[in-house]
């Protein structure tokens, strides 16, 4: 079933996918005894095949009472589709969200001291995943408008080992093969999952049906 529907979306599909996980999310008893349904989700990550480059940024972060500097370093290295397939019916919808893999060091005072040369070298970056606000298609229960789920694969990051190098006063990585299986799993197999939340809004608020993890494999 993961290979025919992988074949189907890479009809429409431009993109090289460096590698793929699906799951089944089930939310057919959600909070209330309310049928939420029952989806295949698949998550594909695509890396961008050319340089990218950052300068540093810095950001004072006030902490009870401390005041530190975080010095930053930001990287476009790639792109993730989330595809959500109901079982019902087939009903299909992706989703994509560039994936920016940022390295931080923080100072103990307000005085920024990272420089290029002590964020280059061999670095873990950390990449945001999570997926929010989105709607499915199902009716909503009481008196709220819609139900929507917010979807973080990989429980909504990832770590990775990345090389960045200091070129003309920018560090520089080159992202491709970053976002391949190996590279994936060798800092983030222990939450290799789907995090959900789902819940029903409406003008008079929200009422939480259900959240957890479903398994990726």
């Amino acid at each position: 079933m993961k290979s025919l529907l992988a074949l189907t979306l890479a009809v429409t599909s431009f993109t090289t996918f460096a590698f793929d996980r699906s799951t089944t999310l089930d939310l057919t008893n959600v909070y209330g005894n309310n049928n939420a349904g029952l989806y295949d989700v698949i998550v594909e990550f695509a890396p961008k095949t050319t340089l990218s480059e950052s300068s540093l940024t810095e950001e004072l972060v006030y902490d009870d009472g401390y005041v530190n500097c975080k010095t930053s370093a930001s990287f476009d290295i790639g792109e993730m589709r989330l595809t959500l397939i109901t079982k019902k019916d087939g009903y299909t919808k992706s989703y994509t969200k560039k994936v920016v893999a940022t390295v931080t060091q923080t100072s103990p005072s307000e005085k920024c001291i990272a420089t290029l040369e002590t964020l280059s070298g061999a670095q873990v970056t950390y990449s945001s995943l999570g997926i929010n606000s989105i709607t499915l298609p199902v009716k909503a229960p009481l008196n709220y408008k819609k139900v929507e789920a917010n979807l973080a694969p990989f429980s909504g990051f990832l770590r990775l080992n990345t090389e960045i190098k200091t070129v003309n006063g920018k560090l520089v990585v080159n992202p491709s093969d970053l976002l391949t299986e190996a590279n994936v799993l060798e800092l983030n197999a222990n939450h290799a999952n789907l995090s959900y939340y789902v819940q029903a809004t409406g003008e008079a608020g929200s009422l939480s049906l259900a959240s957890g993890l479903a398994p990726l494999e």
